[in-house]
C-alpha cells in the first residue's frame, strides 16, 4: 500500500468520524427543549471566534491545495490535497466535539431525534443522485473559494459583533449557524467517506456541503452587518 492508498483510509476513517461527532451533537441542538440552549449558544461567541478561525484557516488551505491540484496534476499535489481533508475533517471533530464536552458539562443530554434519521436516509439517497452526474473540478474551486470569502467576511462581523453582545437584549441566533455547520459537517464526511468508493459522489458531496456552509454563513453575515449597522 503507497502512500496514496493509506492517506486515502485515513479520509475515509476520518470521514466516517466527521459524520458520528456530526450527528451525535445535532441530537443536542435538535432536542424538544432546546430553548435554553439556543439562549446559551447565542452567547459563546468568543468560543464561535475561535472555531470560525481555525475553520477559515482549514478552508484556505483547502482551496489552495485544490488550485495547486488543478493547475498541477501530479501524486505530490494529490497527496498535499489529501492532508489538507484530512487537516479540515480533524477541526470539524474537534469542534464538534468541543460543543459536545460543553453542554455535556453543563447538565444537557442527547436526545433522539427523527430528522437525524431522515438525514441518515437522504445522505443514501444523494450519493445515488451524484453518480449520475459529473461535476468539473473547477466548480469544487470555485465554490470552496465563494467559502472562504464568506467565512472571513462573517469573521469581521462577529468580531465586531462580540463587542456588544453582553449589552443587547436579543443577540443574534448563532444557534441557528450552529444547526447548520453541524449539517455542513455532516455532508463533508460523507464526502470524505465516499472519496474511497466514487469520484463523482465525492465532488458533489464537497460542492453541496460547502453551498450549505456559504448560505448558512452568508445570512447570519447579513444579520451581523444589518444589527452592527443601526
Amino acid at each position: 500500500m503507497d502512500m496514496l492508498d493509506q492517506a486515502r483510509m485515513i479520509i475515509i476513517f476520518t470521514g466516517f468520524f466527521v459524520v458520528a461527532f456530526s450527528g451525535f451533537a445535532l441530537s443536542f441542538l435538535l432536542q424538544p427543549d432546546r430553548k435554553e440552549i439556543e439562549d446559551y449558544l447565542n452567547r459563546k461567541v468568543d468560543k464561535a471566534i475561535y472555531h470560525i478561525a481555525i475553520l477559515s484557516l482549514s478552508l484556505i488551505l483547502i482551496w489552495v491545495t485544490g488550485v495547486w491540484k488543478l493547475a498541477r496534476p501530479n501524486y505530490v499535489n494529490t497527496i498535499l490535497l489529501d492532508i489538507a481533508a484530512i487537516v479540515m475533517g480533524t477541526i470539524l471533530i474537534y469542534v464538534n466535539i468541543s460543543m459536545i464536552y460543553m453542554l455535556i458539562k453543563i447538565g444537557y443530554r442527547p436526545v433522539f431525534n427523527r430528522i437525524i434519521i431522515d438525514i441518515g436516509a437522504s445522505l443514501a439517497v444523494i450519493w445515488l443522485v451524484f453518480e449520475k452526474f459529473s461535476l468539473s473540478w473547477y466548480v469544487v474551486v470555485l465554490i470552496s473559494a465563494v467559502c472562504v470569502g464568506i467565512i472571513l467576511y462573517f469573521l469581521f462581523w462577529l468580531l465586531k459583533y462580540r463587542q456588544i453582545v453582553n449589552i443587547i437584549v436579543e443577540p443574534i441566533s448563532i444557534y441557528r449557524s450552529g444547526v447548520g455547520f453541524r449539517i455542513f459537517s455532516i455532508l463533508y464526511g460523507m464526502s470524505l467517506i465516499s472519496s474511497g468508493y466514487s469520484e463523482e459522489a465525492y465532488k458533489g458531496y464537497i460542492v453541496l456541503s460547502f453551498t450549505v456552509f456559504a448560505a448558512v454563513f452568508w445570512f447570519t453575515s447579513r444579520e451581523l452587518r444589518k444589527l452592527l449597522k443601526l
